[in-house]
């Protein structure tokens, strides 16, 4: 429920998780899904160098936690050097990846898991082949221009085992996508794989404005909260199956953390339009490539996402 403030502190769009500063470390992406959040967003050509962003990173001294996110972080040549200069100077480093490099032979994953509290995966689905699709935007083949890459579950495995042998959390990030997760079935089976991958942590999400592809959480499980803007965007599924009148068996024993991200109208154009200007807990700061730093992410014109100017999570 809201607190005394008027806002939910699980809700995102009111800073519930601190002050963050997210690091868009680089706009090159060897991937294609139709959905990304990023697209039409502000991407600058210029690009600092790892020492320029340290220093641009560290500078923020009043947010203490750190999302890496691009493109594809591991596509930044230097970003071992540039972790390695604000680990110092952060309580928490996190990076989203869509784990295609994490088997490569240029990256190093003790150091890799040693300068992270913890590792973002994303997978949409538990087919290789299918998340494959996601990958190449939706079909077999990537965009021409684009890499048909593959992620490689077995690897990935291994990769993840590295990775929490240096004390690194491993959560696989899975988007409700039309053909792919969509349905309690689709649902079981992702939780499966991720056990298989030996994550901490699986977090389900609805997307944000990709009506096409978008699948209605509410569809799936039963008991959401009525107003996610209110009463939370972020639903711990564990206690939700617990009390659901459907039987979610697969969520209440695993031994991972499962969580669920709603959408509400301020991200969402097919929920109700919310007018309110949240409250906040915290906020969110973006460092872009060329050294840019703005209050919420900003669109390809660099006008700020938000319309308040403060910042939400995507």
């Amino acid at each position: 429920m809201s607190n005394a403030t008027g806002v939910c502190p699980r809700n995102s769009c009111a800073g519930g998780y601190g002050n963050c500063l997210d690091v868009k470390i680089t706009n090159i992406c060897n991937s294609s899904c139709a959905f990304c959040i990023e697209r039409g967003g502000y991407s600058p050509e210029n690009q600092k160098g790892p020492v320029e962003l340290a220093l641009d990173t560290v500078s923020q001294a009043d947010f203490p936690t750190v999302l890496i996110l691009g493109g594809e972080p591991l596509m930044y040549p230097r970003l071992l050097q540039y972790l390695e200069l604000i680990r110092p100077y952060k309580q928490k480093i996190y990076l989203t990846t869509n784990g295609t490099l994490l088997d490569n032979k240029y990256v190093n994953l003790e150091k890799l898991g040693k300068y992270l509290d913890g590792i973002n995966i994303s997978i949409h689905h538990y087919l290789e082949e299918k998340n494959d699709m996601v990958l190449r935007g939706g079909t077999m083949n990537a965009p021409a221009g684009k890499p048909n890459i593959h992620l490689d579950f077995t690897a990935l495995k291994q990769a993840i085992k590295v990775l929490k042998a240096q004390n690194c959390t491993v959560r696989i990030n899975c988007n409700l996508v039309k053909g792919y997760i969509d349905s309690r079935r689709a649902v079981g089976k992702m939780v499966a794989q991720a056990e298989f991958l030996h994550a901490d942590e699986l977090r389900f999400a609805e997307l944000q404005n990709s009506p096409d592809e978008f699948v209605d959480a509410y569809a799936i499980f039963e008991g959401l909260p009525a107003d996610p803007y209110r009463d939370g965007c972020e639903v711990d599924l564990k206690n939700f199956a617990r009390g659901s009148s459907v039987v979610f068996t697969s969520i209440i024993t695993s031994p991972m953390k499962i969580r669920l991200k709603l959408t509400c109208g301020r991200v969402n154009p097919l929920r109700a339009t919310i007018s309110d200007t949240p409250r906040r807990t915290g906020m969110t700061r973006v460092l872009y490539p060329n050294g840019r730093i703005t209050n919420g992410w900003a669109n390809s014109s660099g006008d700020c996402h938000c319309t308040d100017n403060e910042g939400c999570h995507g």
